[in-house]
Formats: C-alpha cells, sequence, structure tokens
C-alpha cells in the first residue's frame, strides 16, 4: 500500500519541473494545498469543521445559478457573502464556482434559449444560443465585478459549456447525432472559448480553472482544443481541473513517466497550475478501500497544487497527518 513516506522526495522533483507555485504578474497567489469542497448552497455552512482545522488552507464555495440570480439581472450573493466572511474569521481562503447548465434558471427558457435535453435528463440551454450567451455574459461580468478584487477568493473554477461544472456534453448517441445536426463539435467549442473569455475579462486578477471533461463522446481532441487555446490565449491565468481523483485516477505509472492530463491530450507535466477535486467522500461507496493519504500522493504524483476534499475526510486515518504532509509538499 501507498503511503505519503515518498511526498518529500517527489515534491523535490515536481520543483525542478516548475510545479512550484510561483507568483505570476498581476495575478493574486495561486492556491495550493488542500481545500475542502462545500455543497452547493450550503445550509450547514456556519457549522463545518473545517473552519476551526488549521490544516485546511481554505474551502470551495459552490452556489447555482439558480439561487444566484433567480430572476434576470436580480443577483444574491448572500452564500458567497458569507462564506467569504467565514474563511476571513478563521484565516481561510476561498474557491468559487457557480453551477450552471443543468442548474440554469426557468427565466433563461422563457427569454428563448434553444434547449438541450441530455440523455440523462433535465434540460440546459445550448451554450451556442445566443440568448444563454447574453445571460451568462451577464452573470460572469457581475461575479467578477463583485469577487475579483476581493483578497480572500483565491480561484475561480469556470463553467465553460457542460452539463454540469466539468464539461463533458454530448456522451450518448442521441446527444451525439444532436450535436452534429447543429454544426459539430466545433460549435460547442467556439461557445465555451467564448465563455472562457467572457471569465477572463471579469476575474483580470484571480486564477481561473478549466474542468476538463469529454465535450463528445469519447474524442478528446475537442476539449484538448479548447483547453490549449485558453491557456495559449491567457498563458499562465488558466489551469486545469479535474473531478475525479482518487487512488488509482488519474493513472500515473513511475516507470512511465508523466501521463496526459484527464480528457485531454497535453502531457500532464506540461500544466503549469493542475488541482484536483476527489471524486467521492472517503468513507463513501465509491471510495472503497482508499484513503486520503493514498489519494493525496497520487494527485502530487500527477503535479497537483491543490486537492479538493470533502468536509469528513480529515476525519479518516490517516486524514490530518496526510494534509499537513501534502501542504508541506506542495509549497517546499
Amino acid at each position: 500500500m501507498k503511503t505519503l513516506r515518498t511526498i518529500g522526495a517527489l515534491s523535490l522533483a515536481l520543483a525542478s519541473l516548475g510545479h512550484t507555485a510561483l507568483d505570476v504578474p498581476g495575478l493574486k497567489p495561486c492556491p495550493t494545498g488542500v481545500y475542502v469542497v462545500l455543497p452547493d448552497d450550503d445550509p450547514a455552512l456556519t457549522f463545518r469543521v473545517c473552519w476551526s482545522d488549521p490544516n485546511i488552507r481554505g474551502v470551495l464555495l459552490r452556489a447555482q445559478w439558480s439561487s444566484v440570480e433567480p430572476a434576470q439581472g436580480v443577483f444574491d450573493w448572500s452564500y458567497f457573502d458569507a462564506g467569504i466572511a467565514l474563511c476571513r474569521t478563521y484565516n481561510k481562503l476561498a474557491q468559487l464556482q457557480i453551477n450552471c447548465g443543468l442548474l440554469a434558471p426557468t427565466w433563461v427558457y422563457t427569454n428563448g434559449a434553444t434547449i438541450w435535453y441530455p440523455t440523462s435528463g433535465g434540460q440546459m440551454p445550448c451554450p451556442w444560443c445566443p440568448v444563454m450567451q447574453s445571460s451568462i455574459s451577464e452573470l460572469i461580468a457581475a461575479f467578477g465585478s463583485r469577487y475579483d478584487s476581493n483578497p480572500t477568493v483565491t480561484s475561480v473554477t469556470m463553467w465553460a459549456g457542460g452539463k454540469n461544472l466539468e464539461c463533458f456534453f454530448a456522451q450518448t448517441q442521441d446527444e451525439i447525432d444532436a450535436l452534429q445536426a447543429a454544426g459539430g463539435p466545433s460549435v460547442w467549442a467556439n461557445a465555451s472559448k467564448r465563455i472562457i473569455a467572457m471569465f477572463a475579462a471579469a476575474f483580470p486578477t484571480t486564477q481561473l480553472y478549466l474542468a476538463c471533461g469529454n465535450a463528445f463522446s469519447e474524442d478528446i481532441a475537442t476539449m484538448t482544443r479548447v483547453a490549449l487555446w485558453a491557456r495559449a490565449t491567457y498563458k499562465r491565468r488558466i489551469g486545469l481541473q479535474s473531478n475525479a481523483l482518487s487512488v488509482h485516477y488519474p493513472c500515473f505509472t513511475p516507470s512511465a513517466g508523466y501521463i496526459d492530463f484527464p480528457h485531454t491530450t497535453i502531457p500532464m507535466d506540461k500544466v503549469r497550475w493542475i488541482g484536483y477535486q476527489m471524486v467521492a467522500p472517503i468513507r463513501g461507496q465509491r471510495m472503497e478501500g482508499e484513503t486520503l493519504a493514498e489519494c493525496l500522493q497520487n494527485a502530487l504524483n500527477c503535479n497537483a497544487d491543490w486537492v479538493q476534499i470533502y468536509p469528513g475526510d480529515p476525519g479518516t486515518d490517516p486524514g490530518e497527518s496526510s494534509i499537513i504532509a501534502f501542504n508541506a509538499a506542495v509549497d517546499g
């Protein structure tokens, strides 16, 4: 079984590859270390144990678009404001995201947005629809206006056209056929690029992350093109994120060297800023037999700067010691 005993040596190796988080001109310091991912619009926000845990660097605050903007142009930032206030009280940092896609408010459809019906159920506005592009532009501009200058906000994960936060879109044959009928993967990719540009304009001083996923079936070329474009256009202002961290994913084999970042053909050691979110809580069914120590070491193996874990994960064995070791490694 893997342990964190090798983290010190691994951190030195990663530092030689430029892994160590250096300041980028014009940006606030980028996040490093272990964060706790909280539920959407978390009703238990005030009572989370992570606030008093000195080893947790900060929290991911998530809200649904429908709760942030229940009516067009009417914004409710109370959840983010409350979370950021708690961060200041307890000396934590905040990562932010607004979940769109399937969680878009009903007024977007009332205004005439073209509807995309995923095979898995529900509905979402087509990312390339002019009504959707206009609506999401207003949301992102207001989001950035309120939080880009806030020193407690260390990063924002962008919604860039997926069903949920990650960029998974046309997966089943029916969805693939529908996207082809709409113009093909390039239609989705161009819409995604426009949304990323909106985030870059709204958050000029805050690090942004693109949560990668297969936008078009099992074809990773579309996601790769979007990710390469984002990184080339905005240089080191945009990092890559994967929300499926476990012991075995991403799959790193030391003898084979670095692998590609999930859902792209971009070599992992060529990505400047990388973040991971655990695929599920450690004690959940999907993580049976896995430990936080193993997951954090895999993240470090895979060039992570930060990892988002779940509220109960520090209480698992060996939770806190693993967090301390990971923080020390990425800071090294």
